[in-house]
């Protein structure tokens, strides 16, 4: 194991206002496993956080301040080779990697990834114990999402074409066992798993999502979702959709457009390219389109459009779309022979 202390920052173990409550209930059993194997565990505080000294001493056996009028902690006394932090905001990641330090993005505990720079991403509390026991846990994923999802599979699959009534039973008890395993992971509720990881029949398939990219004068249209971040207009694909009904359709309702779709950008596999990762397959299609009409109207999905050039780009819902994923459209904008790119 490489690491031997792990400092985690307030706002990626504790709920605001402070109330006792973690950020993810998967964060209690974290840290119990890492008592577990004897690793010091520590956490960063600063004065706008009013946390009783007993809680904190009872968790932690370090605790350094960072900004406020604690200013900055002292690190000369702490080994960068087997020390990571997990923290919350971008600029104490910075802070710590300028000095030498490995930093992993608390992701169950963010709004958005978007400029965040880390050396590794934890979608999930437990991702950082795989982490640090040095199992490859992929930024986006981990290895027990890819087994759950495939249990899941196996037991829809079998319940969809097995008539034995034994059979069905334990495909049935297949499902069960994958979403209990997404919720023991992520510290989600089990029934919240099960409506959405247990809720279909047939033969499983990866979603299908579609996201119109519309340019004027080398802007591209962005609409603003009532969480206040921003993205293509786009969802998913209707049961009596196409792919380029469907990108026409959602242009119209969130955008207020009529466009005509031109080619496709890229194909995606959501998992690899967007944060946090769904619990179940999905192909996200990216499709240039050019506007003959229409206009911007309020609706239940979006309060906003507007077009911004690529060095304005406001908060985006990186569940939907990323900076990457919005500059590729950009790119494929200003070449007319662009081949489409698929996962």
């Amino acid at each position: 194991m490489k690491y031997n202390r792990v400092y985690f920052d307030f706002e990626s173990i504790f709920a605001a206002p402070f109330d006792g409550l973690y950020q993810n209930a998967g964060v209690e059993r974290l840290l119990n496993e890492l008592k577990d194997r004897q690793l010091c565990i520590g956490i960063i505080i600063s004065e706008r956080h009013n946390v009783p000294d007993e809680i904190l001493l009872s968790l932690f056996g370090n605790i350094l301040s960072f900004g406020d009028s604690g200013g900055l902690p002292d690190l000369t006394k702490m080994s960068a080779s087997d020390t990571l932090f997990v923290l919350s905001e971008a600029e104490k990641i910075q802070f710590f990697k300028s000095r030498g330090f490995d930093c992993g993005l608390a992701v169950w505990a963010v709004d958005t990834v978007q400029h965040v720079k880390a050396d590794c991403y934890f979608p999930a509390p437990f991702d950082v114990l795989e982490y640090i026991s040095r199992v490859p846990v992929p930024p986006q994923s981990a290895k027990w999402m890819d087994w759950a999802m495939e249990l899941q599979f196996i037991g829809q699959v079998g319940l969809a074409f097995s008539k034995d009534g034994y059979d069905r039973e334990r495909f049935s008890r297949i499902r069960e066992i994958a979403a209990e395993m997404a919720a023991f992971r992520t510290g989600a509720d089990l029934d919240k798993i099960s409506d959405l990881f247990c809720n279909e029949k047939g033969y499983q398939t990866p979603k299908l999502d579609t996201r119109a990219a519309i340019f004027s004068s080398d802007k591209i249209l962005l609409v603003k979702e009532k969480s206040g971040k921003w993205s293509l207009p786009g969802g998913w694909v209707d049961v009596n959709e196409s792919v380029r009904s469907n990108t026409v359709k959602e242009g119209k309702e969130e955008a207020g457009l009529d466009v005509v779709p031109v080619r496709v950008i890229a194909l995606h596999d959501r998992n690899l390219r967007n944060v946090p990762a769904y619990l179940y397959g999905c192909c996200k299609v990216f499709v240039l389109c050019e506007v003959i009409g229409g206009q911007f109207q309020e609706n239940t999905e979006t309060v906003e459009s507007r077009y911004f050039g690529l060095d304005e780009l406001p908060e985006l819902a990186v569940d939907r779309n990323s900076e990457e994923q919005v500059r590729m459209c950009f790119a494929a904008s200003n070449e007319p022979n662009w081949p489409t790119l698929f996962d």
